[in-house]
This record gives C-alpha cells, sequence and structure tokens, in this order.
C-alpha cells in the first residue's frame, strides 16, 4: 500500500485500485478496511467470470475449427461428386498410397492384364533396380546430415558392407547423446527395413522390403522423381548433388502419395496421357495443389515409364482444380488454364 495525506494505492490480484479518501493521521479506518475486502472479493469474483469466459471462448473456438473442418469435407464431397458427373465416378476417387504395388495399381491400365495381381506384382518389381542407386545417394546425404545435426563424428561413411551397421550405430549413437527427432527415428527405421535389399547380390533377391507399406519405396520414388526435375537444366549433376541441397534428407521427403481425385492414366501407341485433380475450398490453395497434383501426375509418369521398359514416346499430364463458384474471380482475365513445367492446369468452377 502506498500513502499520501488524501489517497491510497494498493493491487488486488492484477488489478490497480485507487481509493480517494481523507485519512486522519495517515491510519486506515475500519470502514476503509470492510472496504477494501468487499473489493477483494469484487476482482476475485471477477477473475473467476473472466476464467469461465476464456474457457468459454476456447470452447467457441474449438466448436469452429471442427465445424469449419466439417464444411470444408461438406464442399470436398460436392466438388466430387460434380467432378464425377463431368469426368465418371472413377475419376473422381479418392487415391492414397505408401507402397510401391499400389503406384503400379494406379497405372495398370497401361499393361496387357490389368486385373492380373501377378503380372502387377511382377511390374512392381521392375522398378526396385531403379531404386537401389537412389538408395545408396540417399544414405550417403544421411550420413552427412546427421553427423552435423547430431555432431557424431565416430560413424564411417557408409559401403555396401556396412549400411544396416551404420544405421544401427545412428540410432545407438543419437540415442546415447541426446534424445532423436521422432521423424529422424521413423524414417531411419523406415529405410533400415529395405537395406537387405541393398547389401544382397543375388539376382533373385526378396523386393518385399521394398514393395511393402514399412518399405522406403514411395520415398524414394519421390526423390527420383525430383531429383529429375532438378538435374533437367544442370548438365551432369547427379542425385547426389541434389540430395546435397537439401536441409534436412529425413524430412523433407514423402513416404506416401494422396491425391483427392485419382484421374486416369492411358497410354495408346507409346503415346501417355495422365490426368488428375485437386478439391480446395478457396483460390488461396492453388500453390499447394498444383505441386500436389504435379507431383503425382510426375511419378505415374515415372512408373509408366520403367514398367513398359520405355515404350513412353510422349507425355501429356494435364490436373484439374475444383473450386466452388463463390471463389469466381469478378474478372475477365481469371485464370481459367495454365501450362507450367510441362503440366497443364485447369481450374473448374462448379
Amino acid at each position: 500500500i502506498i500513502s499520501s495525506s488524501s489517497q491510497y494505492l494498493f493491487y488486488a490480484g492484477k488489478t490497480k485500485v485507487k481509493l480517494s479518501h481523507k485519512i486522519k493521521n495517515s491510519k486506515l479506518t475500519s470502514d476503509l478496511l470492510v472496504e477494501m475486502k468487499k473489493i477483494h472479493y469484487r476482482l476475485d469474483s471477477i477473475d473467476c467470470k473472466l476464467d469461465s469466459i476464456d474457457c468459454t471462448l476456447d470452447s467457441i473456438h474449438s466448436r469452429m475449427d471442427s465445424f469449419s473442418q466439417s464444411i470444408g469435407v461438406i464442399n470436398e464431397n460436392y466438388l466430387r461428386k460434380e467432378a464425377a458427373k463431368m469426368f465418371g465416378t472413377d475419376w473422381a476417387k479418392q487415391w492414397t498410397t505408401k507402397s510401391i504395388y499400389n503406384l503400379v495399381a494406379q497405372v495398370k491400365d497401361v499393361l496387357p492384364y490389368p486385373e492380373d495381381d501377378s503380372l502387377l506384382r511382377k511390374a512392381a518389381i521392375k522398378l526396385c533396380p531403379h531404386l537401389l542407386p537412389v538408395l545408396k545417394d540417399y544414405l550417403t546425404s544421411i550420413h552427412t546430415f546427421m553427423k552435423r545435426y547430431y555432431n557424431i563424428q565416430s560413424v564411417a561413411v557408409p559401403t555396401t558392407e556396412s549400411y544396416s551397421s551404420i544405421l544401427k550405430k545412428y540410432l545407438a549413437v543419437v540415442n546415447e547423446n541426446q534424445p532423436i527427432n521422432y521423424v529422424h527415428k521413423y524414417q531411419l527405421i523406415r529405410i533400415k527395413s529395405a537395406i537387405s535389399v541393398l547389401e544382397s547380390d543375388d539376382p533373385k533377391r526378396d523386393w518385399e522390403p521394398m514393395l511393402s507399406c514399412e518399405g522406403p519405396g514411395v520415398l524414394l520414388v519421390v526423390i527420383a522423381v525430383k531429383a529429375a526435375a532438378w538435374m533437367k537444366d544442370r548438365k551432369d549433376s547427379t542425385v547426389l548433388d541434389f540430395l546435397s541441397t537439401i536441409k534436412d534428407p529425413l524430412v523433407e521427403f514423402q513416404d506416401e502419395l494422396e491425391i483427392d481425385m485419382r484421374g486416369y492414366v492411358s497410354m495408346v501407341a507409346g503415346h501417355l496421357v495422365i490426368q488428375n485433380g485437386e478439391a480446395k475450398t478457396s483460390l488461396s490453395a492453388l500453390g499447394a495443389a498444383r505441386k500436389q497434383m504435379e507431383l503425382v501426375a510426375r511419378v505415374s509418369e515415372w512408373v509408366v515409364t520403367r514398367i513398359t521398359e520405355d515404350e513412353v514416346k510422349s507425355s501429356v499430364l494435364i490436373t484439374r482444380l475444383f473450386l466452388p463458384k463463390s471463389e469466381k474471380p469478378k474478372r475477365n482475365n481469371m485464370l481459367k488454364s495454365d501450362v507450367v513445367n510441362g503440366v497443364s492446369l485447369y481450374i473448374h468452377y462448379v
């Protein structure tokens, strides 16, 4: 309490209260003490009410987030139905994959017997030898990253004979010295599952660790596709050169692919056509949607080119973004179609 001849300042909770009283001989009277207790009580009551309001606002925000998500799902379902009217139900189906086998199933229509599961498996196995060099370069880039990020000096550069032991050392040394990033550990375990394929010289080796959902197959395809795009305008560059530009190779690349609308893949006389689509509630999502559609289209192109043993003579990649009519810009020069990196984009306001 800070006193003066005519007023008192005191703090109750977080609130500064100023009282003006003429106090004889600068002594608190009993009436003033009673008044102060009442104010304390009222301020405590206000604090409780404010806490209650905060809880109510948090609840409202949570419900609004849930409501927004529900609206997003409703909009996506509506856009999917409109896309199905235009291009067919199968075209508008959502597609997700975590395995090379499913990558091949997505493009199965280019195969002579698309419903033959054994043929699909053989086609998936055809992709694996193309991924072994990518896996080696990826392990080398991981080694460089781990030494820098976790300050590991005791692990040697990996060789064909020591990939498995090197990964074990990464996990052991890091866990001993400091907590390992969860994503880093998750990806190291995923990669470790396919090391046996890399270390084997048997032409009839078991490719299952590379093909399965637990393996790094999809991740390696994504790296191969992104590296190819990066190397296109860089003469004599390599996958390892590309990986050296990545800040954190363990979190940079997707190990699964997803697209709102699977589209279709067809090939006639070596001329390949690939389509897919995304449904978004706002035009502001154009950039992210475009990147995702292009990546999935390029992955499908990469897969077809290798399982058909380079029968592809030309490729046409088409992506379609579906938006509500409310997002349609009110101007004549609005974006309806565009071509970037050889991939066509069409925007449908439905």
